[in-house]
């Protein structure tokens, strides 16, 4: 099958339908795909509030009310249990039996369904959702720990074909990512997709696989297809590809007793960018969004000094780390305190870790923030107005399996897009603030 390289716009809309039809891999259809295959990775995660939070989103494209209720989760599911026998799936069919999958896991809700639909999209020449199914398919593979020896020796020494060696490598044991310390905008590192190359890959290796190797060879192709994408030149692709996260730890975080936010004297505004963000610059002053919020926050941090900036890793400890620096920021840079804190993604957990730790803050602003027990510990915090603005579905959260819905608490006032997007970061474009209306919604 041929496909023709879609131009992206990093925040362009599209529509998302209850069609079986739209689960074709066609350009039209790639944006409800990839939310589809985001949900399923939640689903997998065994997380049925997360999951029944997003309901009306899940229905809207096409997920049965049962599965869009929380009611089918599968959390702790092996391996060797959930894959389909992928040579009777008949992935050969240029697509054409991504509807009847798309159906099938519908009517009958069971791992092995929901994984066959993975497989299919992990197969697809356009560039996302291929990416998104390799996320979600990785975390299901994992160490790939329970494979029988035989199964490697099965796949290595009898059939793996010999041309296949230079697209897998052949280690003594399961392969690991080791996506901590990449730097996906390092110059030079971006590569141009070729669709053709992948789907010829792909459609070599999986119609030979059995019920024995399938975890393998799903495996090995999910590894190499997430290394593609951590060097894509779409932001968006290597935006899903770096929804690997460090699962929580710990049990949740207990917010201090009787710690109030300043007084609306606090004389500094500020922003705190999320995960690789300190290579952008939209929020360091005078670049858009800052620039963008200065009329309405006349006391956004634009003086002596630099703004606040972490190394943007993903990790839990270099948030851990960022939230003490910042912290030391704040009592150097707002001595008054912190009027209105603006967090993006895991800068909003920053945000948060912070709040909880005392740090004096009137308003919290989350875009596009996990819901994870650190911010949503953080928004009930006394005293603290929160503005909650996030896409109607962020597949890079669902990837990452975070919640994406805040408590209704009456300090928080949320804002979701009505325009369906992919783009993790459109919560601090300043177009998509005029066209959603955000400033007037938020009361900002």
């Amino acid at each position: 099958m041929t496909f023709e390289t879609p131009e992206y716009d990093d925040s362009a809309p599209f529509e998302v339908s209850r069609s079986p039809e739209s689960a074709l891999p066609r350009p039209e259809n790639e944006g409800v795909n990839v939310c589809r295959v985001s949900a399923i990775s939640m689903m997998f995660s065994g997380d049925g509030t997360g999951v029944r939070q997003v309901a009306p989103e899940l229905e809207d494209m096409g997920f049965s009310q049962s599965l869009a209720s929380g009611e089918h989760v599968w959390p702790q599911t092996h391996p060797l249990e959930q894959f389909p026998n992928l040579r009777e799936q008949g992935y050969e069919e240029e697509g054409r039996n991504r509807v009847s999958l798309w159906q099938g896991l519908n009517e009958e809700p069971q791992p092995r369904s929901a994984t066959a639909y993975l497989v299919a999209v992990l197969g697809s020449g356009l560039e996302r959702e291929s990416a998104a199914a390799a996320a979600a398919l990785w975390r299901q593979t994992g160490t790939l720990e329970g494979v029988p020896r035989e199964a490697w020796h099965h796949l290595l020494h009898r059939w793996w074909p010999f041309e296949m060696a230079p697209w897998f490598p052949m280690l003594d044991g399961p392969p690991g990512l080791g996506m901590e310390g990449a730097d996906p905008d390092e110059p030079g590192s971006h590569l141009p997709w070729d669709a053709q190359l992948w789907t010829r890959m792909f459609d070599e290796s999986v119609p030979r696989a059995d019920q024995l190797t399938a975890p393998i060879v799903i495996h090995w192709l999910a590894r190499r297809r997430l290394e593609l994408a951590l060097r894509s030149t779409d932001p968006v692709t290597r935006s899903l590809a770096m929804a690997l996260l460090p699962q929580e730890e710990g049990g949740p975080p207990t917010p201090p007793q009787g710690s109030a936010a300043p007084s609306t004297s606090a004389k500094v505004s500020t922003m705190i960018h999320g995960t690789w963000g300190w290579e952008g610059d939209w929020w360091r002053p005078g670049y858009d969004f800052h620039s963008f919020m200065l009329p309405h926050r006349p006391n956004l941090y634009k003086r002596r000094g630099t703004p606040f900036g972490w190394n943007g890793r993903y990790t839990m400890s270099a948030r851990r780390t960022a939230c003490t620096e910042f912290q030391e920021w704040a009592a150097q840079e707002a001595e008054n305190g912190l009027q209105t804190l603006f967090g993006h993604s895991y800068g909003g957990e920053v945000a948060s870790r912070a709040v909880l730790l005392g740090t004096p803050v009137s308003e919290l602003v989350l875009l596009s923030t996990p819901a994870n027990k650190y911010v949503r510990a953080a928004v009930s915090t006394p005293g603290v107005r929160v503005v909650d603005v996030r896409l109607r579905f962020d597949p890079v959260l669902f990837l990452a399996r975070t919640r994406q819905r805040l408590p209704n608490y009456p300090n928080v006032t949320e804002v979701l897009f009505n325009r369906w997007c992919l783009d993790h970061g459109a919560t601090h474009r300043p177009n998509m603030w005029a066209v959603e209306s955000v400033m007037a919604l938020s009361g900002l």
